[in-house]
C-alpha cells in the first residue's frame, strides 16, 4: 500500500516517516526543509550545472581531442599492424555512441525533462561498462607484448579516473539536494 504525500504530492510507500520534501507523515506536519528550502534548490545551477556543461560540451571535446591524438598516433603503424585499424574503428563508434548519449543525457538534464536524472544515470552506468571493453581492446590486435606494460599503466590510470568520476556524480544525482527539488514531479505540473 502506498500514501500520498500531502505537501508535494508524491506517492510514498507505507512505512515511511518523512517524505523527501521533509513531511513528516507521524507528526502530521511539514518537519525539516520547507516549499522555500526547495524553491531555493531548484533549478540547473551549481553541481548540476557544472555536471550539464560537462555532458553536453566538455565530455564531448575532449573525446574528440582523444579520438583525434589516437589516430595521429595509430596512423604510421597501421601497416605494420593491421589490427590497430579495426581498434580505431571499434572504439570511435563506441566512443561516438557514448558522445551522442552523453549530449542527450546532459540536454535532458538542463531542459529539466521527466526522466532526465535516470537517463544520466543510465549514461553513466554505461560509460563505465565502456571501460574494461576500452582495457581489453589494445590488448587484441597483435602488439608486441614488450608495450603491454606501458598500456597497462596508461589503461588502469584511465580506468580508475573514470571509475572514481562516474561513482561521484552517480552519488551527486543520487543525494543531491538541488537534483531532488529541480526534477521532482509538484502536484500542481501534474495537473496541467
Amino acid at each position: 500500500m502506498a500514501k500520498d504525500c500531502p505537501r508535494c504530492g508524491t506517492i510514498c510507500p507505507d512505512e515511511t516517516r518523512i517524505c523527501d520534501c521533509g513531511y513528516d507523515f507521524a507528526a502530521g506536519a511539514p518537519g525539516q526543509g520547507t516549499d522555500d528550502d526547495y524553491g531555493k534548490y531548484r533549478g540547473v545551477g551549481g553541481w548540476l550545472l557544472l555536471l550539464c556543461v560537462g555532458l553536453t560540451i566538455l565530455g564531448p571535446l575532449f573525446a574528440v581531442a582523444s579520438l583525434t591524438g589516437s589516430f595521429r598516433e595509430v596512423s604510421p603503424l597501421v601497416d605494420q599492424f593491421p589490427g590497430l585499424m579495426v581498434l580505431m574503428v571499434v572504439d570511435t563508434t563506441l566512443t561516438v555512441g557514448l558522445m551522442a548519449f552523453s549530449v542527450y543525457a546532459g540536454v535532458a538534464l538542463w531542459q529539466i525533462r521527466p526522466g532526465a536524472v535516470s537517463t544520466a544515470k543510465r549514461y553513466l552506468l554505461w560509460s563505465l561498462a565502456y571501460l574494461p571493453v576500452a582495457a581489453i581492446l589494445p590488448f587484441m590486435v597483435g602488439l608486441p607484448s614488450e608495450s603491454h606494460p606501458a598500456m597497462l599503466k596508461e589503461i588502469a590510470r584511465d580506468t580508475l579516473r573514470g571509475v572514481i568520476a562516474t561513482a561521484i556524480w552517480y552519488w551527486y544525482l543520487s543525494k543531491s539536494k538541488r537534483v531532488k527539488a529541480t526534477y521532482r514531479v509538484w502536484p500542481s505540473q501534474s495537473q496541467r
